[in-house]
C-alpha cells in the first residue's frame, strides 16, 4: 500500500500526487520494456476515457446533433468544455510527466533539506503572514538580533540566493509546462460565463414561448391553464442577498464594475504614500 503514496513533504500536495499517480497521469518509474510502456499507456488512457474522454466524445455527438439551436448549443457547453480543460491538463501531466516531476523533486528537496527550527516550522504549515502583529514585529527583531555577525550574514545571504535561484529556475519550468493548459483553462472560463449569461438573458422568454405553441388547437381547459401558466412567469423569480439586493445579471456587472473602483481607489492611495 505505501507504494502508491507520493513522498513528499506538503501533506495536500501529496494526496493530489497520489491519486495522479493511481490513475497513471504521474509515472515514478519509467517502464524499460516494450510491453510495460504498452500497459502504462492502455492503463493511463483507460482512466481518462473513463473520466473525461467518454463525456467528451458524447457531449461533441449532442454538440452536432442540435447544431444551429444556439439555445441548446450554449446548454451543452458547460460540460463539453469542462471536461475539454481536464483533458488538456491531464494530457499535459502525462506527456511532460518528466519535467514536472523534477519541478516536484526539486521543491521537495529544497524544503526537505531545511535545518532551521524557524524554518522547519514555516514548511509544515505555510509561507510567514507578515500582516499579523506583534508577531511580525517580534520576529523581526529576532532576526535582526540574530543577523549581527558578518559571517552569519553572509551565510545567510547566500542561502538567499542559492534558494531564489532554485525559485526562479522552478517558475520556468512550470511556465514551460503549464502554460497551454492555463491558456486552455482561461478560454474556457471565458466561454463559460459567456453563455451563462446568455442562459440568464432566456429565462424571462417562457411566456412568450408558452404563447407561440399551437394553443387555439387546444380545449377550454387547456388554455385557460396555459394562460394561468404564462401570468405567472412575468412575474420574475429573484434571489436576494440576505434581502439586500437581487441576484441578477445586472447585479453581478454592478459587483464587477464597483469591485474595479473600490481597486482603483486604494491603488491610489497607496501610490500616494510611497510618493
Amino acid at each position: 500500500m505505501m507504494g502508491l503514496f507520493v513522498k513528499n513533504i506538503n501533506a495536500s500536495l501529496r494526496f493530489c500526487l497520489s491519486v495522479l499517480k493511481f490513475v497513471g497521469f504521474l509515472k515514478p518509474i519509467e517502464p524499460v520494456s516494450f510491453y510495460g510502456k504498452v500497459f502504462y499507456n492502455i492503463y493511463w488512457f483507460s482512466w481518462f476515457m473513463f473520466l473525461a474522454g467518454g463525456i467528451i466524445i458524447a457531449q461533441s455527438g449532442a454538440m452536432f446533433q442540435i447544431w444551429g439551436d444556439l439555445t441548446l448549443m450554449t446548454s451543452a457547453s458547460f460540460l463539453l468544455f469542462t471536461n475539454l480543460a481536464f483533458a488538456t491538463k491531464a494530457i499535459n501531466v502525462v506527456m511532460k510527466r518528466r519535467a514536472i516531476q523534477e519541478i516536484i523533486n526539486t521543491s521537495d528537496d529544497e524544503l526537505t533539506a531545511e535545518d532551521r527550527m524557524e524554518g522547519i516550522e514555516i514548511v509544515k504549515r505555510y509561507p510567514y503572514d507578515t500582516s499579523k502583529s506583534p508577531a511580525y514585529e517580534v520576529t523581526y527583531v529576532n532576526q535582526l538580533m540574530l543577523c549581527k555577525e558578518d559571517e552569519t550574514v553572509q551565510k545567510r545571504i547566500k542561502q538567499c540566493v542559492v534558494k531564489h535561484q532554485a525559485a526562479l529556475k522552478t517558475a520556468a519550468q512550470i511556465q514551460t509546462c503549464f502554460t497551454k493548459p492555463i491558456l486552455a483553462q482561461f478560454s474556457v472560463s471565458v466561454v463559460i460565463i459567456c453563455v451563462t449569461a446568455y442562459q440568464l438573458a432566456l429565462s424571462c422568454k417562457i411566456a412568450g414561448a408558452a404563447y407561440w405553441c399551437p394553443w387555439y388547437l387546444c380545449s377550454v381547459r387547456l388554455r385557460r391553464e396555459l394562460l394561468i401558466v404564462m401570468q405567472r412567469t412575468r412575474h420574475v423569480t429573484k434571489l436576494t442577498a440576505g434581502g439586500f439586493t437581487t441576484l441578477s445579471l445586472d447585479c453581478f456587472t454592478s459587483i464587477i464594475k464597483a469591485s474595479y473602483t473600490f481597486f482603483t481607489v486604494l491603488k491610489q492611495v497607496e501610490d500616494r504614500n510611497e510618493k
